[in-house]
């Protein structure tokens, strides 16, 4: 028979989030050692607090049958031989997966650099399967263990491991018993648990309840940060009972992913927050995102960071639709939301002697992805995300830094991709189509949107937008806009003299002029009286070998009618914009000839 438990939110942090997984990874390896079904744990989050749903209780009976309940691994380096005693050898090999890191990383340098991108291991590409044949890939949670290494906690963190892994049968079993009674209602009585557990410690010297709460599994924690005025790190942290701080961990190694930023030794780390979702898979999908999100500059990496996860669970959701295929009944159709809502994030800043955290932000799960009900339609999801990865890339400059116009840019699409409407998407649109503009002149790459995923993403997330874009009169005009701008941009960039006048500034001034409908269509009907004028002229001049599609009374007349069926002037500019610099499929490239750079290699945090 099932049964549930309960972990408050009693930080509103990260730290809860692992508070709870780790509950839900001892209860796992619980069932595991009894030989039940352990694959059905699963994390719901229910507001208050979070629920672990098992697929039974766990009587005092079997717990008589455990001897030992190791859920977490302790920190097995040389500098830690003489503390760890007898425990050396036993634990997560830190300086040998090191080592492997090393050789790996320079043995990939061989690969082509198709195989050498965080895309190559969410694609499977076949060399990069066959050079794992060969060199098998660092463990996963090396860059969790090289954390607390850095941050010089190796030794408070393998306390509590070593402490819960001295417990004799007996003793544990009390300790298991405690924290199942703990969690088996909300609100959980952690000062009871405190004071049953310092009775058996009366009788077995048990040594102290509490110990320093870690800025590594707590961000907001840390010394100094408790102050009335936090002005220094001179002051300790805040206690905690040391088995939260232990599951804290064990939910730490299940959640987190730490990454430096590129060219620097700061660091963010990503903590997942469940949803609804099963303990195993939560397991599987960690395991690709840390294989697939690289080192690179602070707002680019949050973005990266939601776009990789949600690449991660689509293309999960495909796998189990294709498995499916022709059963019955088959199960509902999910969002990736519906199971994993984002991250908590905190920037960890290297002061030299020690990291201090600068910022802790939440980043969502696009809330606006629909549920996948094919793998056809997973599919077409993939492509979306997979063009947007590759636009948000682009978004560099030579040195890869965030100078303010890259930064706009990035939080403007940042804040669509973790929103509910496309109000920053628009906004994003009409700005980078200037940055486009700006990009080309200079010779430099940068990857457009495709008119066709464009339209997909407005199915996705605004039906009422449909009409607009499936409008003849608003796709002529803003093919007009393109063939005015970019595309002129880029036969120029190519070396060749464009044949009409390229209409700098047009997206600015379309969107300047859109804040009242009487602005918006005198701009507009302005560009289209010097687009059709310079269109004739050079069709004469050129004696017909120019030739250029015009734009009729009834293309100007659709976009008016358009603001009178309610759209805002403001909308239906930076629709425009949007379209006219996107990649229609008989316009030219995205380059013109410059090269594409590279994704920076390295996953993890370096030390």
């Amino acid at each position: 028979m099932s049964h549930s438990y309960y972990i408050d939110k009693r930080s509103g942090t990260s730290s809860d989030t692992a508070l709870a997984v780790g509950f839900a990874r001892m209860v796992q390896a619980l069932l595991l050692e009894l030989g039940k079904p352990a694959d059905d744990v699963r994390v719901v989050d229910v507001g208050p607090c979070y629920r672990i749903d098992t697929p039974e209780a766990i009587g005092n009976d079997a717990l008589e049958q455990i001897t030992s309940l190791n859920f977490i691994q302790h920190l097995d380096t040389a500098t830690q031989e003489k503390a760890l005693g007898q425990h050396y050898g036993h634990g997560f090999p830190y300086d040998t997966q090191r080592q492997i890191r090393n050789e790996y990383r320079e043995k990939r340098k061989g690969l082509p650099p198709a195989a050498r991108s965080p895309d190559a291991y969410l694609n499977n590409d076949p060399a990069l399967a066959l050079f794992h044949e060969m060199n098998p890939p660092p463990d996963t949670l090396l860059p969790l263990y090289l954390v607390i290494n850095q941050m010089k906690v190796a030794s408070s963190f393998n306390e509590p491991v070593i402490r819960w892994r001295e417990l004799p049968p007996a003793l544990l079993h009390q300790h298991i018993r405690l924290l199942l009674d703990l969690f088996s209602k909300t609100p959980n009585s952690v000062d009871q648990a405190v004071i049953a557990w310092k009775q058996l410690t009366k009788t077995h010297n048990l040594g102290d309840a509490d110990m320093t709460m870690l800025q590594v599994i707590n961000p907001t924690t840390g010394k100094g940060a408790n102050r009335a005025k936090a002005n220094a790190l001179t002051i300790g942290g805040l206690d905690e009972f040391w088995m939260l701080e232990l599951l804290k961990f064990a939910g730490f190694f299940a959640l987190a992913h730490p990454q430096t930023i590129a060219d620097s030794k700061d660091r963010k780390t990503y903590v997942l927050r469940p949803r609804n979702i099963k303990l195993s898979l939560l397991d599987d999908l960690m395991k690709t995102f840390r294989e697939v999100l690289w080192a690179n500059t602070p707002a680019k990496l949050d973005v990266l960071a939601v776009l990789m996860l949600a690449h991660v669970m689509v293309r999960y959701e495909a796998r189990a639709l294709a498995k499916e295929q022709g059963s019955q009944p088959r199960r509902a159709a999910k969002r990736p939301a519906d199971r994993i809502q984002g991250f908590d994030m905190a920037f960890y800043k290297d002061m030299g002697s020690a990291f201090a955290v600068m910022n802790i932000a939440t980043l969502n799960l696009p809330d606006w992805l629909p549920p996948i009900d094919s793998v056809e339609h997973a599919d077409r999801i993939r492509d979306v995300l997979t063009e947007h990865t590759e636009v948000i890339r682009s978004i560099r400059t030579r040195k890869g830094e965030e100078r303010t116009e890259e930064y706009e840019l990035l939080r403007r699409y940042r804040d669509f991709l973790s929103g509910r409407d496309l109000e920053a998407f628009l906004d994003f649109a009409a700005l980078f189509a200037t940055y486009i503009s700006q990009k080309i002149d200079r010779g430099e790459y940068i990857r457009r949107f495709k008119v066709d995923s464009l339209k997909e993403l407005f199915a996705m997330t605004h039906q009422d937008f449909t009409q607009v874009i499936n409008d003849k009169g608003f796709q002529n005009i803003a093919d007009a806009i393109r063939r005015s701008t970019v595309s002129l941009q880029y036969q120029k960039g190519m070396g060749q003299r464009p044949p009409f006048d390229i209409r700098y500034g047009l997206a600015q001034e379309l969107v300047r002029s859109a804040n009242d409908a009487n602005g918006f269509v005198a701009a507009l009907s302005d560009f289209v009286m010097r687009y059709n004028n310079e269109t004739a002229q050079t069709f004469e001049t050129s004696k017909g070998d120019i030739r250029r599609k015009r734009i009729t009374e009834d293309d100007l007349a659709a976009v008016v009618r358009l603001i009178g069926k309610g759209f805002k002037p403001k909308t239906l500019a930076q629709l425009l914009v949007a379209f006219g610099s996107a990649k229609a499929s008989d316009d030219t490239p995205d380059t013109s000839g410059a090269s594409q750079p590279n994704e920076d290699e390295g996953a993890g945090t370096e030390e």
